[in-house]
């Protein structure tokens, strides 16, 4: 795993511990980030290991207009011009 990840994801595990100890609001001015972003960052937390707070992908799994493997498979193939 990326060193910078994980580096990322163990500061905010410091961060949710710290919270727990003396509130949200004293870690968001502690640490200098949103109240709303440490909230989330305990929701997604299993109180285990860092690994649970590594950033996931924001890339849609699916796209309305993105064609099926069937309509690729039928597509016409690319014309292949002639050099005169």
């Amino acid at each position: 795993m990326n060193q910078i990840i994980a580096s990322e994801a163990k500061h905010r595990q410091r961060v949710i511990r710290y919270a727990e100890k003396n509130g949200v609001t004293r870690a968001a001015d502690r640490f200098h980030c949103c109240r709303q972003a440490i909230y989330n960052w305990m929701n997604r937390y299993d109180g285990k290991s860092w690994k649970s707070l590594v950033e996931k992908s924001h890339r849609p799994k699916s796209h309305p207009r993105q064609h099926t493997e069937k309509a690729k498979r039928k597509g016409r193939k690319p014309k292949e011009y002639k050099r005169a």
